[in-house]
């Protein structure tokens, strides 16, 4: 019956949040990556507006603000970072490591998750390290170095069909923040072939 609370008690509903913010005038054309990136960004000052209030002496208005920033930070994560993310693992890999590379995505989402949470009870309040609120300082860090990361290295894939996104990684030689603007369509692969041909024959042999 606990198992089942997961899926019966309202988190299911949940994962149907793109089709609310649709019905809500969103474009299903989201960018995953900018918005990922922007969550990052988002969640940064969140972290830091929390740090930055552990530090002050604790009352009650204090620990209500923090409460506050806690609450609309997660809202934020989970509406960018949180769901965007597995498109991005699912949609960004080249198509022939695909599967190998969302296992090890899997692997250190685990990794990471184990770190996090053996680090957490030491440093929250009652922890060996006693740090409150300003434990917040610490993932604000974490989080600027990954958005950084993300801004150089996380390539753009809007419009691009899996073929596109194959030749990118493997023939164009371009960097992550140059695929935004690279221009692949209809390039030859030396066969006097286009991607768009490639596209019909495929097609034409699903139907």
């Amino acid at each position: 019956m606990v198992a089942m609370c997961t899926n019966w008690g309202g988190n299911a509903i949940n994962s149907q949040t793109g089709q609310f913010l649709e019905l809500a005038g969103l474009h299903d054309q989201v960018w995953a990556s900018p918005v990922f990136i922007t969550g990052m960004m988002i969640t940064s000052v969140f972290l830091i507006s929390i740090g930055v209030l552990g530090c002050v002496k604790q009352t009650t208005s204090v620990s209500n603000a923090i409460d506050a920033l806690l609450v609309v930070g997660t809202i934020v994560y989970i509406l960018t970072v949180a769901s965007c993310s597995y498109t991005i693992i699912g949609e960004v890999p080249s198509s022939n490591p695909r599967a190998k590379t969302i296992v090890l995505s899997l692997i250190a989402f685990n990794a990471s998750g184990i770190i996090v949470n053996v680090l957490l009870p030491l440093m929250l309040t009652g922890g060996a390290w006693n740090l409150g609120a300003k434990t917040a300082f610490m993932f604000a860090a974490t989080n600027t170095l990954l958005w950084i990361w993300c801004l150089f290295c996380l390539p753009m894939t809007k419009d691009r069909t899996f073929y596109e996104i194959d030749w990118l990684f493997n023939e164009s030689g371009l960097s992550a923040r140059k695929w935004r603007k690279a221009k692949v369509d209809g390039f030859d692969d030396g066969n006097g072939d286009t991607v768009a041909q490639h596209e019909n024959i495929a097609v034409k042999l699903y139907n």
